[in-house]
């Protein structure tokens, strides 16, 4: 039996929580390559605004992807099920990447060891649960190595939250 890694859909949909904005991923090319394309679009009643359109350099696109009430969109992960130099990646809605975080970086904000992280994921290599916006809308939360971690939108800050 070989190997095979299991592709995406070939569109893929998020809205933000007051359903303002609208992020869509796109394979460019059916996955015979591993890029896609992401568009945000802003609602205008009857109409849709697009805002930015963006090859990713995320492998077969981001595993997560969510958007803010404010139109700031989060991916996570790769796709692919990796230790990902783009694990956390944060996009303003000028289309222009505000943040990035590397597997190995959120390693180092969790500070617990690699075999803490391991055994507590369960989304991936390091996520244990499904990310989730603060009360304010204002953070991303995600839970990792037993601990919580907090992304900032208005700066992109990745720190601890516990």
């Amino acid at each position: 039996m070989s190997d095979r890694i299991l592709l995406p859909p070939l569109t893929r949909e998020a809205s933000s929580p007051g359903g303002r904005f609208h992020l869509t991923i796109q394979a460019v090319d059916g996955w015979k390559s591993p890029r896609a394309r992401a568009e945000l679009r802003e609602d205008e009643g009857a109409s849709a605004k697009l805002l930015w359109s963006l090859h990713l350099p995320h492998e077969q696109g981001p595993r997560r992807a969510l958007i803010s009430d404010q139109g700031e969109v989060i991916l996570v992960d790769e796709w692919i099920n990796v230790a990902s130099r783009r694990a956390l990646t944060l996009i303003g809605t000028n289309g222009k990447v505000r943040a990035s975080y590397s597997a190995e970086e959120i390693f180092a904000v969790l500070a617990v060891p690699l075999r803490e992280v391991t055994a507590h994921a369960k989304l991936g290599i390091w996520l244990a649960a499904e990310p989730v916006f603060s009360r304010d809308g204002r953070a991303v939360l995600f839970q990792g190595g037993g601990r919580h971690l907090a992304l900032r939108l208005d700066d992109g800050k990745l720190s601890l939250a516990d």
